[in-house]
C-alpha cells in the first residue's frame, strides 16, 4: 500500500491531518550560497506536491529532507518505507489506512469536479 515516495509522503500529510494547502505553507526548504551559508528558504508550490504524491515526478533531496525534517521520519522510511537498518516504521492501523484510502477518494473526487467545473464553466 505504501509502495512509494509518493504515498509515503501522503500517508503522512493525512496522518497528520494536513491539506496540501497547510502543508506548503509550513513546508519550507532550505536554500544555500556557494560557501555553504544559509540565505533562506524555498517554498513548496501546490504543484510540486501534487507531483510527488501522485508519483509523477521523484523529489529531489533537498525536499526529501524537508519532509523528514518537518514529518519527524528518517529519510529512509521515506525514501524506501524502512528505517535504518531494516526497521519498519510502526504498522499502521486499520483506522490510519482507512482514513488514507477516504481522504486519497475525497481529494480525487474534488480534483474531478473542480476540472469538471472548469470545463463547463470556465471556472
Amino acid at each position: 500500500m505504501l509502495e512509494s515516495i509518493g504515498s509515503r509522503s501522503k500517508f503522512l500529510r493525512i496522518r497528520k491531518g494536513l491539506t496540501v494547502e497547510m502543508l506548503i505553507e509550513d513546508l519550507k526548504i532550505p536554500m544555500y550560497d556557494d560557501n555553504n551559508n544559509h540565505i533562506g528558504f524555498k517554498k513548496v508550490t501546490k504543484g510540486t506536491i501534487g507531483n510527488l504524491e501522485n508519483d509523477r515526478n521523484k523529489p529531489n533531496v533537498d525536499l526529501i529532507i524537508a519532509l523528514s525534517d518537518y514529518f519527524e521520519v528518517s529519510t529512509d522510511w521515506i525514501l524506501k518505507g524502512k528505517e535504518y537498518e531494516g526497521v519498519k516504521m510502526r504498522s499502521q492501523s486499520e483506522e490510519e489506512l482507512q482514513l488514507f484510502y477516504d481522504t486519497t477518494k475525497e481529494e480525487v473526487i474534488q480534483e474531478l469536479e473542480q476540472t469538471i467545473n472548469k470545463l463547463k464553466y470556465g471556472k
